[in-house]
C-alpha cells in the first residue's frame, strides 16, 4: 500500500485521503446502527459477556474510552435518528456527541431530583445544532456555561497499563472524613496521600462485606427472579418458613452455592463455552424456574449475574411477560450478593 501511495500525485493522495475519511465516517453510523441492535436483541447476553461495553472490549477488541463513545453515540442516534446526517457530514464528531450524551443524561437526573421537567427532544437537537462544527474543547466549554458542574463530572483515564486516574468532586465533609480517618490510621507512620486512603477504605469495606456474605442467616428475606408460568410475577420475598414458600433458600445453602460457583456469574455460551464470570449484582437463580416445578436444591441452583439472570428469564417465559411482571411489582428487587 505504502508503495502504491508514492505513485500518486499530491492532488491524488489528498483526495484519496478525503474519500477515505469520508468512508469512515460512514461506517462509524454503519457501527452505531449495529451496536444499536446487537444492544436490542441483547446478543452480548447470548455471547456470555454481561454488558455491552465488555462485549464491546473483549471481542471487538475497542479500548475502553473507545468502547464507551461508541455506545454513549447509539443510544443517542437511537433516541435521535438525524443524528447520523451530522455524524455522516462531520459536523458532529464522536466526542461531541459522547460529551452531548453525557450532558442529557446528567440533566436528567438533576431534573428527576428536582421533580422538574427533562429536556425534550427539540431541546436535545437544537442542542445539537448548537455545537455542530464546534471543536471538543469549545463543546466542552460550551455544556460547561449550560450547567457549570457538569464540567466537574467523574472522569477515567489510563495513565500507564497499571495505573488509572479517577476524578471527582467530593464535599467539604467528606473531606473532613477523609483528613479524620488519615489521622486515626496513621500511627506513628508517614503521613497516607489519599490514593492510600481510599484503598485502605476499600479494603476495610470489602471484608465487611465478604463477612456479611459469610454470615448469610435465614431470616434475612429473599427474593428470586422466577416468574410464573403465565409471567404473572417476577419476584416473590420470602420467609423463613421454606415449608410454605417454595423460592426460600435457607442460609446454608446460599454459602454453599456462593461458594461452589465464587460469587461469580456462572452463564455458559453453549457454543463458544464462554462463561460470564462477572461479580456485579449476583443472584442466586433456579435453573429449572419454581414456576415450573423447580426445587431449591444444591444442584438446581446457580450464580448469575442480575442481566443474565433476566435473560434468562425472558428465554423461558418470553420478554414480554418479564417486561409486564417487572413492570406490575414495581421494578427488579431480586437480592444481590
Amino acid at each position: 500500500m505504502q508503495t502504491n501511495l508514492k505513485t500518486l500525485s499530491s492532488d491524488q493522495l489528498i483526495q484519496s485521503l478525503k474519500n477515505l475519511v469520508n468512508q469512515e465516517r460512514t461506517l462509524l453510523t454503519q457501527i452505531l446502527w449495529h451496536l444499536k441492535e446487537v444492544d436490542e436483541r441483547k446478543l452480548f447476553l447470548e455471547q456470555g459477556y454481561p454488558s455491552l461495553f465488555e462485549y464491546c472490549v473483549a471481542v471487538l477488541a475497542y479500548s475502553e474510552s473507545q468502547a464507551y463513545r461508541r455506545i454513549a453515540a447509539m443510544r443517542l442516534l437511537r433516541e435521535i435518528p438525524a443524528l447520523e446526517s451530522k455524524l455522516d457530514s462531520g459536523q458532529l464528531k464522536l466526542t461531541q456527541v459522547t460529551l452531548a450524551q453525557e450532558y442529557f443524561r446528567h440533566e436528567r437526573k438533576q431534573s428527576a431530583a428536582v421533580a422538574a421537567a427533562p429536556l425534550t427532544l427539540p431541546q436535545k437537537v437544537e442542542i445539537l445544532n448548537q455545537i455542530a462544527s464546534k471543536s471538543a474543547r469549545e463543546t466542552e466549554r460550551y455544556f460547561a456555561q449550560l450547567a457549570p458542574e457538569f464540567s466537574s463530572r467523574e472522569k477515567t483515564r489510563q495513565i500507564t497499563p497499571h495505573q488509572v486516574e479517577i476524578k471527582f468532586v467530593i464535599s467539604e465533609q467528606v473531606v473532613e472524613k477523609l483528613t479524620r480517618f488519615k489521622e486515626l490510621d496513621a500511627n506513628g507512620q508517614t503521613a497516607i496521600n489519599y490514593a492510600e486512603v481510599f484503598e485502605r477504605l476499600l479494603d476495610l469495606a470489602l471484608k465487611q462485606k465478604e463477612k456479611s456474605r459469610q454470615n448469610l442467616k435465614d431470616e434475612t428475606p429473599v427474593t428470586t427472579n422466577n416468574a410464573t408460568a403465565d409471567g404473572a410475577k417476577v419476584t416473590t420475598n420470602a420467609t423463613a418458613d421454606g415449608a410454605k414458600n417454595p423460592r426460600f433458600i435457607p442460609a446454608h445453602l446460599k454459602r454453599q452455592v456462593l461458594a461452589r460457583d465464587q460469587g461469580k456469574c456462572v452463564f455458559k455460551n453453549s457454543i463458544t463455552g464462554k462463561v460470564c464470570g462477572s461479580r456485579f449484582a449476583v443472584q442466586l437463580d433456579h435453573l429449572v424456574p419454581v414456576a415450573l416445578g423447580g426445587q431449591s436444591t444444591l444442584e438446581n441452583l446457580r450464580c448469575l449475574c442480575r442481566a443474565h439472570n433476566q435473560f434468562e428469564a425472558q428465554r423461558i417465559f418470553g420478554a414480554e411477560k418479564i417486561r409486564a411482571a417487572i413492570g406490575a411489582v414495581g421494578g427488579h428487587r431480586t437480592q444481590t450478593y
